[in-house]
């Protein structure tokens, strides 16, 4: 329906642009939604099923995990906070003020800080700091057994994670873990990527039927994409 990314998509289904380009089927994953796998699977929230991640970028949202299941919403859109001005905008950060004319300020500003701007690592902070009351209200709602900071802004979460840890555990009756998230800018693709072993995983078995019925002429007629996933999950 909608593309905040990327406005020429909007109206067109991803997989109708891709599916083209790709050796083998496709499914389509929300960004953050991808990225909280990941955190789930090989990140800071791997011994957790009640999951809260705020992604802190150019566009602040929450990836949300419920029983181990990420949550989608009715839409499709849960978490989803780029219309929200609780939680600003890249082009509302204030403190990105200096690297307006950049192509890319909030990478800029965090560089900065993480090479000692004393008036980048404040300014970061203060900007937490105004968000973290909306931070607190979402994770009051959705009641997480772990807090995870991850996006552009966690490299410089050192600075600033001690007070909105204080603000949690001031607002909220059980306060989770807050942690701050290990992996790097290819988070989104590593749990897209993940999600993907998954649905083969789920494919050739299930709980209630056991193995699924799996003969050479199927695989014969696999893309080597699936092929090698499926040596993966053999192996």
């Amino acid at each position: 329906m909608r593309s905040v990314a990327v406005p020429e998509w909007d109206g067109r289904h991803p997989l109708d642009i891709l599916s083209g380009l790709l050796p083998s089927r496709g499914f389509v994953v929300n960004d953050v939604r991808a990225a909280t796998w990941a955190e789930h699977a090989v990140g800071a929230a791997q011994a957790y099923g009640e999951v809260l991640v705020a992604q802190l970028g150019r566009r602040p949202t929450i990836g949300l995990l419920f029983g181990g299941i990420p949550r989608r919403g009715a839409h499709g859109t849960a978490g989803d906070m780029s219309l929200n001005a609780l939680l600003p905008t890249e082009d509302e950060m204030g403190w990105l003020e200096p690297f307006a004319q950049s192509p890319d300020p909030i990478g800029d500003g965090v560089r900065a800080a993480l090479a000692g701007d004393e008036a980048a690592i404040a300014g970061a902070c203060a900007y937490v700091e105004t968000i973290a009351p909306a931070l607190a209200f979402a994770a009051s709602v959705v009641d997480p057994a772990v807090f995870v900071v991850a996006g552009a802004l966690s490299p410089l979460a050192e600075h600033f994670i001690g007070p909105l840890k204080g603000h949690l555990d001031q607002h909220l009756q059980q306060p989770p873990v807050v942690l701050t998230s290990p992996l790097d800018e290819f988070s989104t693709a590593l749990g897209a990527a993940l999600m993907a072993v998954e649905q083969v995983q789920v494919a050739l078995a299930s709980p209630s039927q056991g193995v699924a019925p799996f003969t050479k002429q199927e695989f014969d007629g696999l893309s080597l994409t699936e092929r090698s996933l499926l040596r993966a999950v053999s192996s």
